[in-house]
């Protein structure tokens, strides 16, 4: 009589499906306008900020970032978030440093072989999901740049992988454990209450330092 569902864009047809069909529905990582299902969410805005935060902290000024599509509402809040880290530390928001990427690591090789050719080049990258951070760090490998002395490097998700890269990577975490048990609990909730008006919780993510920003 249930399910969680993860969206894999932000207007996915079988969710109109199973809310045609009566399904409990909790949906997991997407926030979806004028769609009255409970959802568990990360806050991307702050992981973003958080990324963009870290990078600044260590005297990074021109910093890069390698976006998702923009179709996916959790690549415009954490690029949100990249600006609100900028805007409070007075650097200003340059368009020619955000390229979109599609999630997977080629783009973000590519892309970071295209801000290493720009003059000034960035000194950081902020890439929306680890995958294109692994891209990236082929890239600066392949350009002869030691990272993080010449380019640092942010990722996002914790991959499992991204701790046994070369160097390691600093990322965002999202708390997956508590993501799935809250995902449980307001399932549950709703099967035995269908009636309740929906939930929306939003969790916090968290920095993750590796040797992709200090070495």
């Amino acid at each position: 009589d249930g399910i969680i569902f993860v969206a894999a864009g932000d207007q996915p047809d079988s969710l109109d499906f199973l809310l045609r069909q009566n399904m409990s529905v909790v949906m997991i990582d997407r926030d979806l306008p004028n769609v009255e299902v409970d959802a568990v969410l990360t806050d991307h805005r702050l992981g973003g900020f958080l990324a963009t935060r870290h990078l600044i902290e260590l005297g990074h000024t021109r910093i890069a970032c390698i976006a998702g599509p923009s179709s996916i509402t959790p690549s415009a809040e954490r690029i949100t978030g990249y600006r609100q880290a900028l805007e409070e530390a007075n650097l200003s928001y340059d368009e020619r440093l955000v390229l979109r990427g599609d999630y997977h690591a080629q783009s973000g090789m590519e892309l970071t072989h295209t801000f290493l050719a720009v003059t000034p080049r960035p000194t950081a990258i902020f890439a929306l999901n680890d995958l294109m951070a692994l891209g990236a760090l082929r890239a600066a490998a392949e350009a002869n740049y030691s990272v993080p002395r010449d380019l640092a490097i942010v990722g996002y998700d914790d991959l499992e992988l991204a701790r046994f890269t070369s160097p390691s990577l600093t990322t965002i975490a999202q708390p997956k454990k508590e993501i799935g048990s809250q995902a449980v609990n307001l399932l549950a909730a709703r099967i035995s209450q269908k009636s309740r008006p929906p939930s929306r919780l939003v969790l916090p993510p968290e920095l993750i330092v590796r040797r992709s920003t200090q070495s």
